[in-house]
């Protein structure tokens, strides 16, 4: 019995690493770049030593995908919706999941990994706390900290341009008026006088 269980079982593991080598083409942006055939391969790959990427090879790993013109590898998604992030953690690979933030951090590109939930409606940061990763969480929370710090910034300025924006209209229709209402009494005082000569 437990032998044609164990047989069973690898046989749906050859089956799934089968379908997904076949399926290499199913990997998409988060911030909509388009890969070649031979990419796809590439990030397939990466995708699939998830389990045991090496936290020191993190950083040479994104270099060598930046050379082959996949620039930002940690925002591709597979056909389940998961990033290279999602996967680090799924596989029980917090260290090399760590390693990947700190790279994520010094680039200041978070904006397209935090948000990005999976087919499972699951965000790195829900992943990271349901596995009780405490270092991967503090990563990502303050990560998300800078983004939410960048976010009021932007909607600041957005505000600030907009009030400007409404002073420079109010300012433009107060000048009209003015400059109306001395025309006006230019044009008023100027029929009186002809009005006195005349008379």
């Amino acid at each position: 019995m437990k032998t044609t269980l164990l047989v069973a079982l690898c046989i749906v593991q050859s089956m799934s690493l089968f379908s997904m080598e076949n399926d290499s083409n199913s990997y998409h942006s988060l911030d909509g770049s388009v890969y070649t055939e031979e990419q796809c391969k590439e990030i397939h790959e990466l995708f699939k030593e998830s389990y045991n990427l090496q936290p020191d090879k993190i950083r040479s790993s994104m270099k060598s995908f930046r050379s082959k013109g996949i620039k930002l590898i940690y925002s591709v998604s597979n056909e389940t919706g998961n990033t290279l992030l999602h996967l680090l953690l799924e596989n029980n690979n917090p260290e090399a999941a760590s390693a990947l933030l700190m790279y994520i951090s010094r680039l200041f590109q978070s904006e397209l990994i935090l948000p990005h939930k999976n087919n499972q409606g699951k965000t790195v940061l829900q992943l990271a706390s349901e596995k009780k990763y405490t270092e991967c969480i503090r990563y990502l929370k303050s990560l998300e900290k800078e983004l939410n710090r960048k976010a009021n910034i932007t909607q600041s300025i957005t505000k600030q341009k907009h009030t400007i924006s409404i002073r420079k209209r109010l300012l433009s229709l107060f000048t009209i008026s003015v400059l109306g209402y001395l025309g006006l009494r230019m044009y008023k005082s100027t029929i009186t006088k002809k009005e006195l000569a005349t008379s």
